[in-house]
């Protein structure tokens, strides 16, 4: 039996609910079937992606060791739809939300308590800049308000360098991740970092123009280089970035990281018994 695409809970993936219906559905089924569904839960509860493309899941694989991290998401937008954060906020982390739009501020006010949450945009220098768009895909980026149609609307909202944020901020010394995902504005955000003070763990960045699967990093990837961050590992339309002192110890997370975390998109959407037995590496006939 295929257990084809991951069923949708609200608004996380959980491939549970697929399996537990397909059980139901089939009340005949072996017992094998049972053991199966049984230990995937055990794995996969709580191991559930809020992200667009997995960015969650594929972060703890490399931070799993850490208990009650710290986490920095410029371009935050909807606490729990496509949130990179929530999957962590919800095991104990903390960090700061900043986006240009006040409706999606205002949702991290209500939900995040632990978080400190800001209504502004980052670039590369102090003052205001237009906003285009009013939802998912806004920008600050004018060819990339063209190529959507975003035009039409338009807002004047005030914009910061990320250091500047960080410098009046309660910063903790170790920042876990750092999340941009900006609509081709990656380049000035970077630009307005001090990564000689701050140095984030991981740093996962949207690597695609928008609306599209066209890599970009070129126009920003050098700032990383030149600050002695290094490829991590490249995901759909993200590439995750690490400081030379950190790769070894992330990549042995990774390969340390529990089954259930490491599980793929493609192998979360479509597993087979015989798959789910071979990831698992466990006699689950025995009871």
């Amino acid at each position: 039996a295929v257990f084809a695409g991951a069923a949708v809970v609200g608004k996380a993936h959980n491939p549970l609910i697929f399996v537990r219906r397909f059980a139901v559905r089939n009340k005949a089924a072996p017992e094998l079937l049972v053991h199966v569904v049984g230990t995937m839960e055990r794995l996969l509860e709580g191991n559930v992606s809020y992200a667009q493309e997995y960015e969650d899941i594929v972060l703890f694989r490399f931070l799993h060791p850490v208990a009650k991290g710290f986490y920095i998401d410029v371009g935050c937008n909807d606490p729990e739809y496509l949130s990179v954060t929530k999957f962590f906020y919800d095991r104990g982390w903390s960090g700061i939300n900043i986006d240009p739009l006040q409706e999606e501020i205002d949702k991290y006010a209500s939900s995040r308590e632990r978080d400190d949450n800001h209504c502004l945009a980052i670039s590369d220098y102090e003052g205001e800049m237009d906003l285009y768009g009013d939802g998912v895909g806004a920008t600050l980026d004018l060819d990339a308000a063209r190529s959507s149609d975003f035009l039409h609307s338009c807002v004047r909202v005030p914009v910061t360098r990320l250091a500047t944020l960080l410098a009046r901020s309660e910063v903790p010394p170790d920042i876990h991740f750092l999340k941009i995902d900006v609509e081709k504005h990656e380049r000035e955000v970077l630009a307005g970092m001090d990564f000689v003070r701050y140095r984030p763990w991981v740093i996962v960045l949207e690597s695609a123009f928008p609306g599209t699967y066209i890599p970009c990093h070129e126009e920003w990837e050098h700032i990383l280089l030149e600050n002695r961050y290094v490829l991590l590992s490249a995901h759909g339309i993200n590439r995750y970035y690490c400081p030379e002192e950190r790769y070894g110890e992330l990549v042995r997370n990774c390969l340390a990281a529990p089954v259930g975390a490491c599980m793929t998109a493609e192998q979360s959407q479509a597993l087979t018994v015989g798959q789910y037995l071979l990831l698992n590496n466990r006699a689950v006939l025995k009871t």
